[in-house]
């Protein structure tokens, strides 16, 4: 997005609010694409930002969903039930069980735990429907099955109904180091060869979440395109009747992304200058930052562009002194009105921020796909959500 763009959106509409910049976002599906090839199948984790769902699901294999509410967003904008990787650690009965009643074709289920296997057993064969798994092999943490679980899975399913098709692994996001997937890469293939020869030739998908980087803070070590490489070096070595499926939110969606926010106050305080804007840390968050110790990509629109910079720490709105977005950045001299446009934030900044935090309003959200502009999301009072309703 150029700078000419930008300053034609903050002058039609009220800040805060999101862009997200479909060609950008189309061109790097496209980008993996090329880089992987034929290689790996996509899988788009929708936790990332449901908001550009629509624009590439003619792109993409797969989604994997992670809860009712994003489930229920994938059947409203149309997305094929096939397509759906239906994950997440907790999957209550009810919302489950409603999906064997009406027949939906999900394309597979994950398995997290022996109670979601069990449940998932007794749902199929209550309503007569075969399905497929995927079972989670756990890092270490909450998310999936030990090893020893996975067998015993394996070794006890009797149902004519269940297919377990491979396993699925995840441990994490931003990683910056080639080594710890070709590490990860090593263990996980070895252990789906062990599952082959217990499980069959149906057992031959292995999804994997690269937990691919993306650069935030221009503290590269590598190039980008030299990191995928090699990361798309390491899957297409991987045994040819082994179907690769890479899960993938992040690196996906980062750069499509843009937040913008408005100059509100200023003020100098201690020998400091202030600039207070209309969002915060409840609209933006980087993976990595902390209170403003590393400088995300950004951009201002001020009519002082020919000016001498000055240092200027650039705070939210909320009342915290962790809302801090910028400090002691050089900058142009700043004024009512200016706008900050923070880039890269097209992954989890529209969904992890802290929202409803002092009831403040939720954003617009505008999508741009070639100069054409939508909006789809008008900007929601929070306070309706706060506020306790005593007639309910």
């Amino acid at each position: 997005m150029d700078k000419k763009m930008m300053q034609r959106l903050a002058m039609r509409y009220s800040t805060p609010f999101y862009v997200f910049d479909i060609e950008t976002l189309r061109n790097d599906v496209r980008y993996l694409r090329e880089i992987f090839g034929d290689r790996a199948e996509l899988c788009y984790a929708a936790k990332a930002n449901t908001f550009i769902l629509k624009e590439i699901s003619g792109m993409i294999d797969r989604f994997e969903i992670c809860s009712p509410g994003e489930l229920k967003i994938c059947q409203t904008l149309g997305i094929e039930d096939e397509k759906i990787v239906l994950s997440g650690v907790y999957k209550a009965k009810e919302d489950i069980e409603i999906l064997f009643k009406e027949k939906k074709p999900i394309g597979i289920y994950t398995v997290e735990s022996i109670r979601q296997y069990l449940l998932l057993e007794t749902l199929a064969e209550k309503y007569h429907q075969s399905i497929k798994l995927i079972l989670r092999l756990s890092s270490g943490n909450q998310f999936g099955l030990s090893k020893e679980e996975i067998r015993s899975v394996i070794s006890n399913i009797q149902k004519a109904y269940i297919t377990v098709v491979g396993l699925q692994y995840y441990s994490g996001t931003q990683k910056r180091s080639f080594k710890v997937i070709d590490r990860e890469l090593d263990n996980i293939v070895s252990f789906v060869e062990e599952l082959k020869q217990e499980c069959g030739p149906e057992f031959n998908i292995l999804e994997y979440g690269p937990g691919l980087k993306v650069d935030y803070f221009d503290d590269k070590t590598v190039s980008d395109s030299e990191y995928l490489r090699e990361v798309a070096d390491r899957i297409k070595a991987l045994p040819a009747d082994l179907k690769i499926v890479l899960e993938i939110g992040r690196r996906m969606t980062a750069n499509c992304g843009h937040y913008f926010t408005k100059v509100v106050d200023i003020k100098t305080n201690k020998e400091h200058n202030y600039a207070v804007v209309d969002g915060g840390i409840h609209q933006l968050a980087y993976f990595g930052q902390s209170m403003a110790m590393k400088i995300p990509p950004f951009t201002v629109l001020s009519s002082n562009f020919d000016a001498d910079k000055e240092k200027w720490n650039v705070c939210g709105s909320l009342c915290t002194v962790n809302d801090i977005l910028l400090k002691e950045i050089p900058v142009v001299p700043l004024g009512i009105g200016d706008t900050f446009v923070f880039h890269k934030a097209g992954a989890y900044c529209v969904s992890e921020g802290i929202a409803l935090f002092l009831s403040r309003d939720i954003p617009d959200v505008i999508l741009i796909d070639k100069k054409q502009e939508r909006i789809v999301r008008l900007d929601q009072n929070a306070a309706n959500l706060n506020c306790p309703k005593y007639d309910l």
